[in-house]
């Protein structure tokens, strides 16, 4: 033995093993009475699972043969009211005074006011158009820039080749090759 143990008689060991034993009766038991109350709150809930499909299956039944049948409304009073407005609406443009266009380029009241409002707008758009005819111009000019610069392009390519079998050829070729140069000229 070690000195730490203590030494345990048949007595206590008996009480212990009995209160353990006990212990473990108790806690069957108590399972025993959780497992009888879950089974029967299962057979309660599936209970209350089948009144609940008979409910709803009653109420569809109910909600399928029900029928509103709304009669058809009236609408005489809103039909008179819309076309005694559309008749105000009517003479009220008839009755409206002539007018006739006037270009007011000096008002007699509230000049600054519209000074501000008509001229400082006019300039803005009037810059604007201008901006608008500059940039035209010149996008018009770089697009036939580089029109003429492809042309040239094509041209010179054409004008090397020639050069180049013009060398190569010999007296005969270039003596034909220099009639026909001459003849596209003259066509041209």
């Amino acid at each position: 033995m070690k000195k730490d143990e203590t030494t345990m008689d048949e007595l206590s060991l008996t009480e212990v093993l009995k209160a353990v034993l006990e212990h473990e009766q108790q806690t069957q038991k108590f399972m025993n009475g959780i497992e009888a109350r879950r089974k029967e709150d299962a057979g309660q809930i599936e209970k209350q699972l089948k009144y609940n499909e008979q409910l709803i299956g009653n109420f569809e039944k109910k909600y399928s043969n029900i029928r509103i049948d709304a009669p058809k409304p009236d609408l005489s009073e809103v039909n008179a009211i819309m076309d005694k407005g559309f008749e105000n609406i009517k003479a009220a443009v008839y009755a409206r005074p002539n007018r006739k266009f006037q270009v007011i380029l000096f008002p007699e009241y509230h000049s600054k006011e519209y000074f501000k409002l008509v001229y400082g707008r006019l300039l803005f758009w009037l810059y604007m158009a201008m901006f608008s005819i500059l940039a035209y111009n010149m996008a018009t000019d770089a697009l036939n820039t580089y029109r003429a610069n492809q042309y040239n392009k094509e041209g010179n390519a054409h004008i090397h080749a020639w050069n180049k079998l013009y060398q190569i050829a010999g007296k005969k070729n270039q003596a034909i090759m220099s009639k026909l140069l001459d003849d596209a000229e003259n066509n041209q």
